[in-house]
């Protein structure tokens, strides 16, 4: 019932990417959402409370930063949105790659996305690293899943088909954490760094997001 290629509910929502880093097949990943969110000077309500919708996904192996960034791209202009659009960029820590190299971090895809845009020295969006306290991932799981409980979670089921699959896979270790040679772990990751972000202000570092759009 959670996957569908209908639209969500209608609502004030706000677009979010989360991104992970890897090298491996499929580590390389970003995770588009739409949030909606509620009116606090009304009732919580079921129409009137947070929705999560994962619109799309670009799933990666190894490569330079700036195919990863085109892609990016490419994901968010057939969702017909615009740059500006995005309201909060979250991506993992960096990722320090093998011997071959294949190393990937939110600074390189920051400097890849403003050489393809155009943007100044300085200029551009900021991706925020993604806040990990303790048992961040177990915390992170089990608001998607009560998300899904309640109803208030839907999945695109034409372009994210690598993530319905992990959600469908996962599984916790019981240290709290997600198994870092599963393969299922790099949508889930990608998906709770920017859930997370919008739906709980505890893991909004910094509390402001810095969006700023220089042309």
């Amino acid at each position: 019932q959670h996957i569908s290629p209908e639209r969500p509910p209608k609502g004030t929502y706000q677009f979010s990417i989360g991104i992970d880093h890897g090298s491996s097949e499929g580590a390389q990943v970003a995770v588009l959402i739409a949030v909606r969110i509620p009116d606090l000077n009304i009732n919580i309500s079921k129409n009137n409370d947070y929705y999560l919708y994962v619109m799309d996904e670009y799933v990666s192996s190894a490569a330079k930063s700036e195919i990863h960034a085109r892609g990016i791209l490419q994901m968010i202009k057939r969702n017909n949105l615009k740059i500006t659009d995005i309201h909060r960029w979250t991506g993992d820590r960096p990722h320090r790659g093998d011997r071959y190299g294949s190393r990937m971090s939110n600074k390189m895809l920051r400097a890849a996305f403003a050489h393809i845009l155009g943007y100044p020295r300085g200029g551009g969006f900021h991706i925020h690293t993604a806040y990990k306290p303790s048992f961040s991932v177990y915390y992170g799981c089990r608001v998607l899943q009560e998300m899904m409980a309640k109803g208030q979670f839907q999945i695109h089921s034409r372009r994210c088909g690598t993530t319905i699959r992990s959600l469908r896979s996962w599984a916790i270790l019981k240290s709290g954490r997600l198994d870092a040679n599963s393969q299922h772990k790099h949508c889930i990751d990608a998906l709770r760094y920017c859930a997370l972000s919008a739906l709980d202000k505890k893991y909004r570092i910094p509390m402001k997001s810095h969006i700023k759009i220089v042309r």
